[in-house]
């Protein structure tokens, strides 16, 4: 049992070693990663408010409409699955960037957030394969 411990704690340091030396390019790519995904979806979602705006005559909706809209139309259903998939792709991304950070850490070098977005994005099409 005293071994367990003594593995889980050296376990830890190590992790927290790790996590001290690269947290800084962690919060960079994480930023830039939300950044990415504040691009993509506000235009998107932009864009489906207008269409559903033009489709009523009122210049308000409520919110009750909206879920009216994206779940009982087809258009609204196939919208919430496409917001779904580009959110689980960016997600994806952003998780291959920290990860190559966080790999790189524990190796002794340091990936900055540029690269770690030029890694995500040139892996991508590798890793869907």
């Amino acid at each position: 049992m005293a071994e367990m411990w003594k593995t889980t704690r050296s376990i830890l340091v190590e992790a927290l070693r790790d996590f001290l030396r690269s947290w800084r390019r962690l919060v960079a790519a994480d930023v830039a990663w939300k950044a990415v995904a504040f691009a993509l979806l506000t235009p998107g979602t932009i864009l489906l408010l207008r269409i559903h705006l033009s489709r009523h005559s009122d210049d308000v909706i409520a919110d009750a409409e909206i879920a009216r809209t994206l779940l009982t139309t087809v258009p609204g259903i196939l919208s919430l699955l496409v917001g779904v998939a580009v959110l689980s792709a960016i997600t994806g991304l952003e998780l291959t960037a920290l990860m190559a950070v966080g790999f790189a850490g524990a190796d002794g070098k340091r990936l900055g957030a540029r690269q770690a977005l030029f890694f995500a994005l040139s892996n991508a099409p590798a890793s869907s394969a």
